[in-house]
């Protein structure tokens, strides 16, 4: 066979429909995430606790549960927060839980072993995970 001729098979062969591959997705792109149930609420715990230890309690009082949103109004919350030490003893008990502890989820309810073997109870509401007690 000539090399003119096997040039045009080589040729002719590439120009043959095959399979069409599609590039991986752009990463910026991609917008399925798989989030744990236990992921969701320890990162909700995280944002409760960066808002109280940053003293924006307006911002930490929205991650309250009912209950304690129409009971604290976010001066009531600081003020318990500023007049109380052992609050923020408990905040920094729920911040070493964030990185050592897996939550126990059962329904909706949800409790996260704190280092003095007290949990913190969460509780499922519309909006998402909400703190129900910090420490009991």
């Amino acid at each position: 066979m000539s090399r003119a001729c096997a040039l045009a098979l080589g040729l002719a062969a590439c120009a043959t429909p095959g399979p069409v591959v599609q590039p991986p997705p752009h990463p910026e792109r991609s917008v399925a995430i798989d989030l744990t149930e236990d992921a969701l609420l320890l990162g909700e715990l995280g944002r409760f606790l960066a808002a109280a230890e940053g003293g924006r309690f307006d911002e930490a009082r929205s991650f309250l549960a009912a209950p304690l949103r129409d009971r604290y109004s976010a001066e009531r919350l600081k003020a318990d927060f500023e007049a109380e030490p052992p609050a923020m003893e408990r905040l920094a008990r729920a911040r070493r839980a964030l990185s050592t502890s897996k939550a126990t989820i059962d329904g909706a309810t949800a409790r996260v072993p704190l280092d003095n073997g007290r949990s913190l109870r969460a509780v499922r509401e519309a909006g998402g995970w909400k703190i129900a007690a910090l420490e009991e």
